[in-house]
C-alpha cells in the first residue's frame, strides 16, 4: 500500500511539472488608462486618429493588447495564456509623416470564429461563450508594435485599400473616462 502511494505521489508531481506554468507578476492591465473595444468579425479593423482621441487616449502613443474572441484551448496539456499580448498594427501617417487628423490605424483582430487545420481539413469553431472579441487600447503601457510600410521593407509600390470595418462600440475601463462630449457607444 505504501509503495503504491509513493508511486502515485511521484506521478502526480511528474504530471504537475510537465504542465507547470509560470505567471507574470503583474498584468499589463494593472496600471495606466485603458479603453476596451469589441469586434464582431475576424479581419482588418480601422480606427481613425479622431476616434482614438475621442476615447481619451493620445493617438500618437496608442498600443493594442488582446487575444480576440476565439475560444481558448480546453486542452490542459498545452501551455496556458497568462497575460494579454501586444498586437502589431499599421499606423497610416499620411503625406506629412505625422500621425494626425485624417490618419488611421489598421490592425488584425479575431472575432468569435476560428479555423484550424486538422487531419487534412479545416475545422470551424465558434466561441459559445461570447458574441464578440475584445481588445484593449492604451497610450502609456508597453512598447508600440508598429508594422513597417511596404516602402520601408523593400522599396516596392503599394496601394492602401480603405478599410470599411469600423469598431462599433467603445467601453471605457477604470480609470479611463470618456473625453468631454463623448458617449459610451460610438456609431459606425
Amino acid at each position: 500500500m505504501r509503495k503504491g502511494t509513493i508511486i502515485l505521489t511521484i506521478l502526480v508531481f511528474a504530471v504537475a511539472s510537465i504542465t507547470a506554468h509560470t505567471y507574470t507578476s503583474q498584468s499589463v492591465l494593472s496600471s495606466g488608462k485603458w479603453v476596451k473595444i469589441r469586434v464582431a468579425e475576424t479581419g482588418v479593423h480601422c480606427m481613425t486618429y479622431d476616434e482614438i482621441a475621442d476615447a481619451g487616449l493620445n493617438p500618437e502613443q496608442v498600443r493594442i493588447y488582446g487575444y480576440g474572441g476565439g475560444m481558448l484551448s480546453q486542452d490542459f496539456k498545452l501551455s496556458k495564456k497568462d497575460d494579454l499580448p501586444s498586437v502589431a498594427f499599421y499606423m497610416h501617417k499620411g503625406a506629412d509623416g505625422v500621425f494626425g487628423k485624417g490618419d488611421y490605424i489598421l490592425f488584425y483582430a479575431q472575432g468569435v470564429d476560428s479555423w484550424d487545420y486538422v487531419n487534412n481539413h479545416f475545422v470551424h469553431t465558434r466561441n459559445p461563450y461570447s458574441r464578440y472579441g475584445y481588445y484593449f487600447l492604451t497610450d502609456n503601457v508597453g512598447e508600440q508594435r508598429l508594422i513597417a510600410d511596404a516602402e520601408q521593407l523593400n522599396n516596392a509600390t503599394y496601394h492602401v485599400i480603405w478599410c470599411t470595418t469600423r469598431i462599433p462600440s467603445i467601453w471605457w475601463m477604470y480609470p479611463a473616462k470618456p473625453a468631454a462630449g463623448v458617449s459610451s457607444t460610438a456609431s459606425n
